[in-house]
């Protein structure tokens, strides 16, 4: 399943945050297999122009709760920095998103982000049915 990571600029600098959580997925032991950081015309919500988002690919479903372990040890090892930006995870099969805070890292925001992507995909919309 291919997932998206895109920065909401908070206080911080999202696109440097996005770049520092982008190394440590592609460094970390158990992280996904496949992590990119590609430029995309248009981002989320208004925002206008080109924007860096994180490509990755999850192959398994342990490899949620990897990248919501990973992800949470990211956002603790930059203790003093905190608050600053929070990322939006899309899962690119059904546009399916969940906005992590950047001034939450906690068990329950993990838990939150686990629970969202662990929901079943949904079919994308087709053509209306005729009777």
């Amino acid at each position: 399943m291919r997932l998206s990571i895109a920065a909401v600029d908070g206080d911080g600098d999202g696109a440097a945050e996005l770049r520092e959580l982008c190394a440590w997925l592609r460094t970390d032991e158990d992280g996904p297999d496949e992590v990119r950081l590609t430029t995309r015309s248009g981002g989320a919500a208004g925002e206008m122009g080109p924007v860096e988002v994180i490509d990755l690919v999850l192959t398994h479903a342990v490899a949620f709760a990897n990248l919501a372990v990973v992800y949470a040890g990211w956002w603790r090892s930059r203790a003093p920095r905190r608050p600053g930006a929070g990322f939006t995870f899309t899962r690119d099969s059904d546009g399916l998103t969940v906005t992590v805070s950047g001034e939450d890292g906690s068990e329950e925001a993990v838990r939150r982000l686990l629970a969202v992507l662990a929901e079943p995909q949904q079919p994308p919309a087709g053509p209306p049915e005729v009777e």
